[in-house]
């Protein structure tokens, strides 16, 4: 079985927040979210940073989270997640939502049903491909993006071809459906100018029991990267809401 690197900040006895990283992407993107309020479990998923070896499925990731969770977060934590680690967190809440506190989802309300689902088979395909060949493109908008700590995430290994595996597998799964299912809260924070996500935020809003949205201004898909305070104050917010604690930030 896949091991793999997790980065673990906060107090031993704050609240496990599990924190799952986004496509091509690997667990150096959450290390700005360090906070006295939780306490930040972040691994790599399969495919990526020390596990780029590897292949990604949905099915390994969220098997990976499911032990993340028994062997460092005592059984339950909340889970955050962006964009594919968003989709690893919901799949995980419906299949074992006992071990899942809460959700927090950015850039992870978009359906992948229908014609969605085919555009992002088709461009998973295509990122198959050509994606070794554009990788120094993506790393270049990345330093461009994020000039402080782009050279950390690139270090730890970016993933094309993981990215082209998650976009062939999430198609075909009904991720609003699994939202339905969970009867824990959770919290959307999509980045104002990520428009696929907004554009489904209120149909996956609807489907949950016990769910809200707070807009993350000035901000796209990446908000993650882009605002990690705006994200970190509303994930803090969260924790404290579902756990009930008061430690100070």
């Amino acid at each position: 079985m896949m091991s793999g690197a997790i980065d673990v900040y906060g107090p031993a006895d704050a609240p496990p927040v599990v924190l799952l990283h986004g496509a091509t992407m690997n667990r150096t993107m959450w290390a700005a979210y360090e906070s006295r309020r939780y306490r930040a479990i972040v691994p790599d998923l399969p495919g990526h940073g020390s596990l780029i070896d590897d292949r990604f499925r949905l099915e390994d990731g969220v098997t990976l989270a499911s032990r993340v969770i028994d062997e460092h977060a005592g059984g339950r934590a909340i889970v955050g997640g962006s964009s594919l680690g968003g989709y690893v967190g919901i799949t995980l809440a419906d299949r074992a939502p006992d071990k899942v506190a809460g959700l927090v989802l950015s850039g992870a309300t978009a359906s992948y049903l229908g014609w969605g689902g085919f555009e992002t088979r088709m461009f998973g395909r295509m990122m198959r491909l050509i994606g070794g060949r554009v990788q120094f493109k993506n790393e270049e908008a990345l330093r461009k993006k994020l000039p402080e700590s782009a050279e950390a995430i690139i270090d730890a290994g970016i993933s094309m071809r993981a990215g082209a595996d998650a976009l062939l597998d999430l198609p075909g799964n009904d991720f609003h459906a699994m939202l339905g299912r969970y009867r824990g809260p959770v919290l959307v924070l999509n980045g104002e100018r990520d428009k696929v996500n907004r554009k489904e935020e209120e149909a996956a809003l609807a489907r949950m029991v016990d769910g809200r949205a707070e807009m993350i201004e000035d901000a796209g898909h990446a908000c993650v990267l882009t605002r990690p305070e705006a994200v970190r104050w509303a994930l803090e917010r969260f924790v404290v809401e579902v756990s009930g604690t008061t430690t100070a930030g």
